[in-house]
């Protein structure tokens, strides 16, 4: 693989350029690096992903992790980061040798959690990868919250881009690390923390001290006397301040009048505004006073957060593809602060705070093309603040103001400190309680979102299907990642509260216990929650993205359907073959294996002095032995014989729904485990395979009957029930086993601590830990699924002993 004499020829293959001093510095020191301060334009994202795969894939250093997890603020920068990268890997010849990735709302790829053991490059907004990173993860199935938790506090190698941007998403990122090193992980979990206008002192928070003053990188005097380099950080920049004053109405014509009368025809205009309403509200004047100006070559475009991907990224390539002479007034919002490889002649902005400043005023004369460009910037009353604190804009103003005698040239922007100002982060109290994910009694999950975003800016997807008023949505829909469009939470609640909406039930959002499509309400409306919305009650048009206007009506895409991921619902049961429990679990124990063999942290682990791996092992062999369990081989109709069964030939038998609903043959499973005197680790990871049985046993809701008869039940299970004799691999077999649900209750019971005891004391064990045991748990989830997989590609109609 490693076909490169050195790093600079490595750097060119991928990108044509030849790195900068300063990434060639970030490729010899990876392993030590925190902190890059470097100015936007100049090859942060290149510098820290190649010097990654440099280092780790081409030069095999095994104490880098297996995993890099590059997080944004925002998706237009993850789209356009997502594609460079995709470049670079087939230039290089690795797109094979290293899995790419992509995780924003509106293009959620989950199947990353089945590479556990390869090469990946995960790339995301910060709200699906903290969101996940603190075990709830948006958009997805809650089952498989806890494969993405271990995923990325595992042997994974985080960046965070442009964290000016993060709010309380920052907090949590440091926290994260020092709860890692807290608790232990398999594997390395490293963080590089990436801005042009970084300060240090932003990530020293109350479980993660970090007391350097300096970056470990920013330009060198090499940096600044590269030519290249030299070039851009001198580009002119000429700051104006409007003249224009005032809010409302009256100051938004103002402001658009302002902005005709000074954009330049015929070259790339764009006006940020702080809020979607007041662009679109601007762009809509526009349109209107067109008529009054004379352009020749100039045309308006919107571009902001609420649109459906493929709508956003043709507005994006409209722009990075225009023609050197072709004129465009971009009217946008804070998406364009960073990441978005554009150059205007002439930008028009609202004040923001002073770090936000600088990434806007880095897309004007971003190439050093023109020899004079202009910032107009237009100033702000109190009540016209927000999304910012006053505070934070009557700071930038005073800047502004002094660099009113000079230029904007980024060279000359004075580097200001701030202190950061964080409303929530999360702790470790929170952090544990974020490992049970049992919904409480009420139904509802612990939110994450403040830890995510600040309040004001926490968004749920939405997205269109075709249902006639009072028509149920069948439960297999499921949007493709390109239907989804991000809005806020308070734009949705409000949508779906209107009478016109409400009355006719046009709005719906998954509930994963049943695994229906049900009406959707405030209090079952959370931030990362997907909404279903017919396409009738509208809402959205490719030109303008969301408006909540029940007059645009969108297109809708063909849903794909999903698998069956309810409380009750099994995947993976159909198989090419009929496979007893013997044999499928024989190819779980070869796959896990397989797995293991890929990494030196599980191999050299160890857990009571033994081998870890021996207890995955273990945990492997008996993990389905629960399917012996009546409810479950029931099920199974038009058998080949009386053997007991895990999987079915889907061509020849048929699995019919338990006759016990909410039955889980994992917990009969863990059960019997314990009845064998196995340790709790064993017993934890076999409940633990489906994700659906974990830190606690409890009696389902519509089981709560069945406690009349003073008889424990738990998810299907009744105490007292009994598993057959079953054959396992490894020459194991077992004869009948009474399987007793006592450990459901608080306390000593007669088989000892109770379950959600047993599992506490693995979380606290110094040899495991939150992040451990949840990768143990992923482990024998992937090589469950990939078992599976094997078997239902097998294209050989034949019993697997």
């Amino acid at each position: 693989m490693n076909n490169f004499s050195n790093y600079t020829e490595f750097f060119n293959k991928a990108t044509g350029f030849e790195p900068y001093p300063y990434q060639i510095e970030i490729s010899k020191n990876f392993n030590n690096i925190k902190t890059i301060d470097i100015p936007t334009g100049l090859g942060k994202t290149a510098a820290v992903v190649l010097s990654w795969i440099w280092n780790r894939v081409i030069k095999e250093d095994q104490e880098l992790s297996r995993r890099l997890v590059y997080c944004f603020p925002m998706r237009v920068l993850v789209s356009q980061s997502f594609e460079n990268i995709k470049q670079w890997l087939d230039n290089l010849g690795l797109t094979k040798d290293i899995n790419l990735f992509q995780l924003m709302g509106g293009q959620v790829d989950n199947n990353f959690d089945q590479e556990i053991d390869q090469f990946s490059i995960i790339v995301g907004t910060q709200d699906m990868l903290l969101s996940r990173a603190l075990n709830r993860g948006y958009a997805m199935s809650k089952f498989r919250w806890p494969l993405h938790f271990a995923f990325l506090n595992n042997d994974a190698q985080w960046i965070f881009d442009e964290i000016q941007l993060m709010g309380n998403g920052l907090a949590t990122s440091a926290q994260l690390q020092g709860f890692r090193k807290e608790y232990g992980t398999f594997g390395k979990v490293n963080s590089i923390w990436m801005s042009a206008t970084l300060q240090t002192n932003w990530l020293n928070t109350v479980d993660h001290k970090f007391n350097k003053t300096n970056p470990d990188i920013s330009l060198s005097n090499s940096d600044k006397n590269n030519k290249q380099i030299k070039k851009l950080i001198k580009a002119n920049k000429q700051l104006k301040v409007s003249s224009v004053k005032g809010g409302g109405k009256k100051g938004l014509k103002k402001k658009t009048e302002y902005i005709l009368n000074n954009c330049s025809d015929g070259n790339l205009n764009i006006a940020v505004f702080n809020t979607v309403e007041r662009a679109v509200d601007t762009y809509d004047l526009i349109k209107k006073l067109w008529k009054d100006y004379d352009f020749s070559n100039l045309k308006p475009v919107l571009l902001h957060s609420r649109y459906r991907q493929p709508d956003k990224q043709k507005i994006i390539q409209k722009i990075l593809n225009r023609k050197s002479d072709e004129g465009i007034l971009l009217v946008s919002t804070q998406v364009i602060e960073a990441g978005v490889d554009i150059s205007a002649k002439v930008m028009f902005t609202e004040l923001a705070p002073y770090s936000s400043l600088i990434q806007r005023f880095g897309r004007c004369n971003r190439k050093g093309k023109y020899q004079n460009a202009f910032i107009h910037w237009f100033d702000l009353n109190e009540k016209d603040s927000l999304p910012y604190k006053w505070e934070e804009l009557k700071e930038a103003k005073k800047i502004l103001e002094f660099l009113l005698a000079g230029e904007a040239e980024i060279e000359k922007l004075p580097h200001v400190m701030m202190t950061p100002d964080y409303t929530f982060l999360p702790r470790k109290k929170d952090i544990l309680d974020l490992f049970d994910t049992t919904p409480d009694l009420g139904g509802a999950n612990l939110d994450v979102s403040r830890y995510i975003r600040d309040i004001e800016d926490r968004n749920v997807s939405v997205f269109w299907e075709d249902i006639t008023k009072n028509e149920k949505p069948k439960n297999d829909i499921f949007p493709e990642k390109d239907e989804l469009c991000q809005i806020p939470i308070g734009k949705a609640l409000n949508f779906i509260d209107r009478e016109s909406i409400r009355s006719k039930n046009l709005c719906f959002t998954k509930d994963f216990l049943s695994g229906e499509w049900i009406k959707a309400k405030s209090n079952n409306i959370y931030p990362g929650s997907i909404i279903l919305i017919s396409t009738s009650a509208g809402g959205y048009n490719s030109e303008k993205g969301w408006t909540g206007n029940q007059k645009d009506k969108p297109g809708n895409f063909i849903s794909s359907t999903n698998m069956d991921e309810s409380h009750d619902g099994d995947p993976y049961i159909s198989s090419s073959t009929w496979q007893t429990i013997k044999g499928h679990s024989k190819q779980v124990v070869d796959e896990l294996d397989k797995i293991i063999k890929n990494l030196i942290s599980i191999q050299t682990s160890n857990y009571k002095s033994k081998p870890v791996k021996g207890y995955l092992k273990e945990a492997a062999i008996y993990h389905d032995l629960g399917k012996a369990h009546p409810v479950f081989q029931n099920a199974i109709s038009q058998k080949p014989s009386q053997k007991l069964y895990a999987k079915i030939d889907s061509n020849q038998g048929n699995f019919k729904r338990y006759e016990r609903k909410g039955f889980r043959h994992e917990l009969a499973s863990a059960l019997a485990i314990l009845e064998l005197n196995k340790d709790d680790l064993c017993a934890y990871l076999a409940a633990a395979h489906h994700g659906k049985v974990r830190t606690s046993i409890r009696s389902m809701p519509h089981e709560i009957d069945e406690f009349q008869s003073e008889q424990l039940i738990a998810r299907g299970i009744k105490n007292g029930d009994e598993l057959p004799a079953c054959q396992l691999p490894c020459g194991i077999s077992t004869q009948k086993i009474p399987l007793d649900l006592s450990v459901m209750e608080l306390g000593l019971g007669i088989k000892g601590q109770s379950w959600n005891k047993r599992i506490l004391q693995l979380i606290r064990s110094n040899d495991l830990g939150i992040f451990r045991l949840a990768f143990l748990e992923a482990l024998l989830r992937v090589a469950d699924w990939r078992a599976s997989k094997n078997s239902k590609n097998n294209k050989k109609n034949k019993t697997t002993k």
